[in-house]
């Protein structure tokens, strides 16, 4: 039994042998991994147009030897899915299982999968042996854009989301016309600064792609001026708080002059106010 000083600790030291044992298999499989490596790099160069045919060819034979091997697709994960729909994005990565894991394009799978709908952007990486992982961003809806009569999903930077029923969205702000998308971002933020009044908006529409008009959940219409909409938001709401004036009889409020506030009203309580006696 050997002998501990009290001066100092036990150490254990692993028998040579049994790194010797394994030192084989070791160097096989750095020499693996080198090997697809250095097959992959030969692959992107000749996708980038820095490699011959024939390295092409010794690529491609290597490719069909390392998939003969075991280094095949055998699985793809994905994260960051929730509306992306599962066969879309299994049709665009264009990848069957059993197919060589290093003759699989990433790039190009990227650009196709980047073209769905919902997706904003796509990473994909190589696992070894034999997965491919995909990591999407999708992107979020933001509001309902109407425009020549039809009905679009955007997220908040104004890119139509495509290929999706905006009807399943309803409950989102409705923004209508040319330029609407845009801008919506920035009016809705700035809507906020009135929270209670913000949440009677039911659509804000672009005109002329210079200033919008606010259409209110009993039906008034708002006009906004194009210089300094805020100021004239911030006078609703002070109009709002201190005299309800949009439950009055009227279908609409100009606030584009600072010095005034031009008011439209309702057919029928114009007539009741040319005809005083009157129940018309």
């Amino acid at each position: 039994m050997p002998r501990v000083s009290p001066n100092r600790k036990p150490t254990t030291r692993k028998p040579i042998w049994r790194w010797r044992r394994h030192w084989g298999a070791i160097k096989r499989s750095a020499g693996f991994g080198a090997l697809a490596l250095a097959l992959a790099a030969a692959l992107w160069g000749w996708r980038s147009g820095f490699v011959d045919a024939g390295m092409v060819a010794l690529g491609e034979q290597l490719t069909t030897r390392l998939a003969r091997a075991g280094l095949v697709v055998e699985t793809v994960m994905v994260t960051g899915r929730r509306q992306t729909s599962p066969s879309a994005l299994l049709a665009a990565l264009d990848v069957s299982r059993g197919d060589p894991l290093l003759g699989v394009d990433l790039a190009a799978a990227r650009a196709r999968i980047e073209q769905l709908g919902w997706v904003k952007s796509a990473r994909l990486t190589r696992r070894l042996p034999g997965r491919i992982d995909i990591a999407l961003t999708e992107r979020v809806p933001f509001a309902v854009w109407q425009y020549r009569d039809r009905l679009r999903l955007i997220d908040a930077e104004g890119t139509v989301i495509a290929g999706v029923d905006p009807a399943r969205f309803a409950p989102l702000p409705l923004i209508v016309g040319k330029g609407a998308p845009a801008h919506a971002a920035a009016l809705l933020a700035e809507l906020e600064s009135e929270p209670e009044l913000a949440r009677r908006v039911r659509a804000a529409v672009r005109i002329a792609d210079r200033r919008w008009n606010l259409r209110f959940d009993n039906g008034v219409d708002v006009r906004l001026p194009e210089n300094n909409p805020m100021d004239a938001w911030r006078k609703l709401a002070r109009l709002e708080r201190q005299y309800r004036i949009l439950a009055r009889d009227i279908v609409l409020l100009d606030l584009r002059l600072p010095d005034r506030l031009i008011v439209r009203l309702s057919p029928a309580e114009a007539r009741r106010r040319r005809h005083p006696g009157s129940d018309a």
